[in-house]
């Protein structure tokens, strides 16, 4: 009984990533006959457009691309020499996925509204983005187990199963923190400051888990 109902829990969770997927490509389809020839592809620092592409390479490309993505992502557990553990957290597994292509859903309804002319401050938008998405791994980032694909993984965490626990038990409280403060400092009017901001949080991000697990290592 109970492994029908994680089986279900499982199939519910994979129903949200075809949903994604629909959604994706019917963004693009229905906003097709609506947008210019050159759609927005890129921003500066100061959140202001600095190259457009053909919307028919863009809006076909993104739909792929999430595809292809969900394909990698739903099927590299089966030639990870270590597959066996991702059942052991296949539920947290399963709702990482489904936040990546979330994140990618969201950016590009974004994109097409800015297409339409709307205005909207891109920095701002993808940082509070980051910072959100940051926040549901960090407080998934605990339950991963030892694999060659997902998670810290370092020379340390990939030699010890000790190391790897306690690496990703102290990644996840630094990727909550980090993701709370993307948000209020995506605020910064400054588009300059606010790359900055983004790039050092990220950067404490990896380096705090990396040095943790080296030091984790040797003292074992």
């Amino acid at each position: 009984m109970r492994v029908r109902k994680k089986t279900m829990k499982k199939n519910n969770i994979e129903l949200v990533n075809y949903f994604l997927i629909g959604i994706s490509v019917a963004m693009s389809a229905i906003s097709y006959p609506f947008l210019p020839d050159s759609i927005p592809i890129h921003w500066n620092y100061n959140g202001v457009v600095d190259e457009y592409g053909s919307k028919l390479i863009v809006l076909s490309v993104i739909p792929i691309g999430i595809f292809l993505l969900y394909l990698l992502l739903r099927y590299v557990p089966r030639i990870d020499p270590r597959k066996k553990n991702y059942e052991r957290f296949s539920r947290t597994y399963s709702w990482f996925r489904v936040s990546i292509l979330m994140i990618l859903v969201v950016l590009q309804g974004v994109t097409i509204l800015v297409s339409f002319g709307l205005t909207l401050n891109m920095g701002m938008i993808i940082q509070i983005g980051l910072g959100a998405l940051f926040i549901f791994l960090g407080n998934l980032m605990p339950k991963i187990q030892p694999t060659y694909f997902v998670g810290i993984r370092t020379p340390w965490t990939l030699a010890n199963d000790k190391v790897w626990h306690r690496t990703h038990q102290l990644a996840g409280k630094v990727w909550v923190i980090c993701g709370f403060l993307m948000i209020p400092l995506a605020l910064i009017p400054v588009g300059f400051i606010q790359f900055a901001v983004l790039i050092v949080l990220i950067v404490v991000m990896v380096l705090v888990p990396t040095i943790y697990s080296y030091y984790i290592y040797k003292k074992n």
